[in-house]
């Protein structure tokens, strides 16, 4: 990097200001004071930045906190983070455990850990296969997801494909293309999630509308399509269709409607 000022590596206990560097290694207890760029920002033990960090690549397999904002190219989180401030990234895979304060904006978004966003989740490819908690909205191109979530604003992409293994909520679901379906054989493992937790296995949400639908376990107040499939373990108030419905096996639909 122009200007770079070498490298900081702080293996026992220790702090190092702000700057320019080539690389930022923590392995032991350390602190950086002010704000930092740098090609690589790696932490295996406890770290924390006080500043902003801008980076090409930040991985953390220890415990890491960033007081500021996050820039980087590639962010990988196998341990535990709190990012205080928001996290721009062209990729993000969290298989630890991510607390968010703010934004999350990435390309590719991979979950197989546990994350908590206190803002809004962006990406063009949105991978779920952990636990996801978002106070905001999530907006993406491509969302899956095989496991839980809980999104207490709009859940919004072109292509949307849950497979229910746990309990999954979202205030309204908006795309092209949805389906909902049970996640491989967990038919039994969705009975236990049940008996053990206040909330049932499924998907809860008070509107989805899409041009394609297909759902099963879902809980809805409406759901308003083209093409509309609702299969088993369904409960929904309100269907309003423009060219076919289709009730499957033990779906319920309390009113449907056939629009113009």
């Amino acid at each position: 990097m122009n200007g770079a000022n070498g490298s900081i590596k702080i293996s026992g206990s220790g702090s190092a200001g702000g700057g320019i560097y080539e690389e930022v290694k923590i392995s032991g207890s350390g602190k950086i004071t002010g704000d930092i760029e740098c090609g690589e920002f790696s932490i295996s033990g406890s770290g924390k930045a006080e500043g902003n960090v801008k980076a090409s690549e930040f991985r953390t397999s220890g415990s890491s906190r960033v007081v500021g904002n996050l820039e980087a190219e590639e962010i990988k989180i196998s341990g535990s983070s709190h990012i205080e401030g928001n996290v721009k990234c062209e990729s993000i895979k969290v298989s630890g455990s991510g607390n968010f304060d703010k934004d999350i904006d990435g390309e590719e978004v991979e979950i197989s850990g546990s994350a908590k966003i206190g803002g809004n989740l962006h990406g063009e490819s949105v991978r779920i296969s952990g636990g996801i908690t978002i106070n905001g909205d999530c907006e993406a191109e491509e969302f899956t997801a095989k496991g839980g979530f809980e999104i207490d604003g709009l859940l919004n992409a072109d292509t949307i494909e849950i497979y229910v293994g746990g309990y999954c909520t979202a205030k309204e679901i908006g795309g092209e293309n949805i389906q909902v379906r049970e996640l491989g054989s967990a038919g039994i493992w969705n009975k236990i999630i049940s008996l053990f937790t206040i909330h049932g296995a499924g998907l809860k949400a008070d509107v989805i509308e899409g041009d394609e639908i297909y759902l099963e376990y879902t809980t809805a107040k409406i759901v308003r399509g083209k093409n509309i499939t609702i299969g088993r373990g369904c409960n929904i108030d309100n269907v309003e269709y423009k060219e076919e419905l289709l009730i499957n096996e033990d779906g319920r639909v309390k009113n449907q409607v056939k629009i113009s």
